[in-house]
């Protein structure tokens, strides 16, 4: 018994609670003939118990810190690579009725970390209440929001993320140590199909080797991770009978035409402007209510302002211009710089403009965060304040907490957002007929006619510039639901930003709308 690290080193002399952990790295499974396979696999695992209090409860579980081998090919000849995970099992709860949930976050790039230790574990980091960051050393506190207290959590990070890193050339361990680069050589794994294919091959050997393929399964993805999920929900069935009780899609986006505006592409002016609209309301640029504005951008997005869009250059000037002061009304920028832009206000030129007054830029992640702008004369924001400013305490938590708390040692870095992984992901796999946007919707909706008592939640952020709220909405109206499965499909809008965890309110009503959600989709209390 001893006491676990609280915070990083500079903390350790601060008042923490206690957690109970015995630790130790091991090889699993235990027999003879599986030791000689964990042996060729070679798969570093820790395992500690830990205790906190949450939600007026004492929570006892198992965390487990480890890699698993999987192939790039689900016919498993292909490249082999070592996903990271760690796992929170709740101790004393019967497995076979104890609900599971896989959590991922996306990028393509980012590591788990950010659910783990934002929003969703039993450990999170150390943020002021409104999602700024607090001055150095960082470090970590319980989670009195943790989804555990309703179901074990395996957050999982794929080849190039977290500690996960390709196998050498002769597939017989993986490359550790340092940053995961992919600008000699890409991962196979950084494709759309291979990453959907090799993250249904890592749930279908953690459920067989930790015997839980009867528990109630869930899956819980984070922005690209919520389109990967949206493909994972038919892929595991189809692939390995794996049938899900639910999905919750964080900061969606389903179609990326919802999101990448083009020539040929209007959609994302119309589907980002309620998310402008709260944003410019937050920081006091409206002349009207918050709410009563986001309410008006909803109906003028896709009514009169869509109208607009379509008629492209035959807009006649007298309807621009009366367009362009009802935008004005809503975004908090002149008509003028609206008309130049005809009507299309891109969400980095709106960040750029908005507090340009005062030499700041709001923030791409989250609007409601604003920093100062290093390039003043540049029209578009060059700079993401809410994004680059979490990446210290994150990072440094995540390191601490690996080898602190989960007495996992590696020298590798923790690839918390790898930029290599985004831009050499090949996204040409997942468009039909090599033309067009990536788009999963249609695969959710193909999951939920094969799977009618899924149910799936969207969770979205008011001030999110990245995936705006409103494309979630458009998505669900268009996913071509028969009508008895369209009740399935829940949204729930929050005050905060991509990652609305991060506020300390909305990080508690999320937990409570989870559990909620968990408990509606299994008829039940989880246990």
């Amino acid at each position: 018994m001893r006491m676990a690290a609280l915070t990083l080193m500079a903390l350790l002399l601060l008042a923490a609670p206690l957690h109970a952990q015995e630790a130790a790295m091991e090889e699993t499974p235990t027999t003879p003939a599986a030791e000689a396979a964990q042996d060729a696999r070679l798969e570093r695992t820790a395992v500690t118990r830990h205790q906190i209090e949450a939600g007026g409860r004492t929570l006892a579980y198992t965390a487990t810190a480890g890699e698993l081998e999987v192939a790039a090919n689900t016919d498993d000849k292909g490249p082999k690579g070592r996903f990271f995970y760690t796992a929170f099992v709740l101790d004393g709860a019967e497995p076979g009725t104890r609900p599971l949930t896989f959590a991922f976050n996306g990028g393509p790039g980012a590591g788990s970390v950010w659910l783990n230790l934002g929003g969703l574990g039993p450990r999170r980091v150390i943020m002021n209440d409104d999602g700024t960051t607090p001055p150095p050393p960082y470090g970590l506190t319980d989670n009195e929001a943790t989804w555990l207290a309703f179901t074990d959590l395996v957050f999982v990070d794929p080849v190039g993320t977290g500690l996960a890193r390709p196998a050498d050339e002769n597939g017989d361990k993986p490359e550790d140590g340092g940053k995961a680069d992919s600008k000699d050589k890409p991962s196979p794994f950084w494709d759309y199909k291979k990453d959907i294919g090799s993250f249904g091959e890592f749930i279908r050997l953690y459920l067989t080797r930790n015997s839980r393929w009867g528990s109630p399964l869930f899956l819980c993805g984070e922005s690209y991770g919520t389109l990967r999920a949206a493909a994972l929900a038919g892929h595991l069935h189809s692939t390995y009978g794996i049938s899900l009780n639910g999905v919750v899609l964080v900061s969606p986006v389903l179609s990326m035409a919802t999101l990448l505006a083009a020539p040929s592409n209007d959609l994302p002016y119309a589907l980002f402007l309620p998310s402008l609209t709260a944003v410019a309301a937050y920081h006091g640029r409206l002349d009207m209510d918050g709410a009563d504005a986001v309410a008006r951008a909803r109906e003028l997005a896709l009514g009169d302002y869509w109208l607009a869009l379509a008629q492209g250059d035959a807009l006649p000037e007298a309807k621009q211009r009366a367009m362009a002061e009802r935008l004005a009304a809503l975004t908090g920028l002149s008509p003028e710089l609206l008309r130049t832009l005809r009507l299309r206000l891109d969400p980095d030129r709106f960040r750029g403009e908005l507090l340009a007054d005062k030499g700041l830029t709001v923030g791409r992640m989250d609007g409601s965060i604003s920093g100062v702008n290093p390039h003043p004369g540049e029209p578009s924001a060059t700079t993401d304040p809410s994004l680059s400013g979490i990446f210290g305490p994150f990072s440094a938590a995540m390191h601490a907490y690996l080898k602190d708390e989960l007495d996992y040692e590696s020298d590798g870095f923790y690839e918390f957002l790898n930029v290599e992984v985004n831009r050499a992901w090949n996204w040409s796999s997942g468009v039909t007929g090599s033309q067009g946007y990536v788009d999963t919707g249609y695969e959710l909706m193909r999951a939920m006619s094969a799977q009618p008592d899924m149910r799936v939640w969207f969770v979205t952020g008011l001030y999110d510039l990245a995936t705006p709220f409103f494309a979630a909405d458009y998505t669900i109206d268009h996913l071509g639901l028969h009508p008895s499965l369209r009740g399935n499909v829940e949204s729930t809008d929050y005050a905060g930003g991509h990652m609305m965890y991060t506020h300390a309110a909305e990080r508690r009503k999320l937990g409570t709308d989870a559990k909620a959600f968990y408990d509606r989709t299994l008829q039940e209390d989880t246990p």
